[in-house]
């Protein structure tokens, strides 16, 4: 009849089956005892992924900052995003898109292309341009480009958008019109404050 042995648990040279230490009091030659070449390697490793994630999270954010940029600053550049974006990072365009991607969800274009629409719901808001105006303004290629952008993503038109803002107004009264407009204050409406206001 077999009886049934209890194993113990084998013992490893890894960090994390090793007791804790305090380095600090600790010479280089011990540590250099207590910490095997795998350990090495596996430090070296995480350490280079926390530094990829660190840099993917700053460059995401900056994305973001040279978007509103682009947007609101227009008329001063005079290159295409995609140039824009990489000539102020420093980084291929391609290589920014899958960072983008990745954090985002979508391509650095469609979310240029839905900020440019939210600004394009501000401008109507102010009524101080025409849409042919707009259009030029943020780089629209004709007005007939626009209207159909603006259409894809809102399911209306600039026109019908612009007669809408008027029905709300006459019906909500003193409710802020930038909450009517854009269904209160959504990401871009925050990242577009900060950006007007970074102090």
């Amino acid at each position: 009849m077999k009886t049934l042995t209890q194993t113990q648990p084998e013992t490893g040279n890894s960090i994390a089956q090793k007791p804790f230490l305090n380095i600090h009091t600790m010479s280089n030659d011990d540590i250099l005892k207590f910490v095997t070449s795998r350990d090495m390697c596996y430090v070296s490793q995480r350490v280079k992924n926390e530094l990829a994630q660190s840099k993917g999270a700053i460059l995401f954010e900056r994305m973001k900052q040279i978007i509103l940029e682009y947007i609101y600053l227009g008329e001063e550049i005079e290159t295409c995003f995609s140039t824009y974006l990489s000539e102020k990072l420093n980084y291929n365009y391609t290589y920014l898109t899958a960072i983008f991607i990745k954090r985002e969800g979508i391509s650095l274009q469609k979310y240029l292309r839905n900020c440019k629409i939210e600004r394009v719901k501000e401008l109507i808001q102010q009524n101080e341009l025409s849409f042919k105006g707009i259009s030029y303004l943020l780089r629209y290629s004709s007005l007939a480009h626009l209207s159909n952008q603006f259409k894809m993503i809102t399911g209306m038109t600039p026109s019908s958008y612009k007669a809408s803002l008027t029905r709300d107004i006459s019906t909500i009264g003193s409710k802020p019109l930038r909450k009517i407009a854009l269904g209160g204050y959504n990401g871009f409406e925050r990242e577009r404050v900060a950006f007007m206001n970074p102090n």
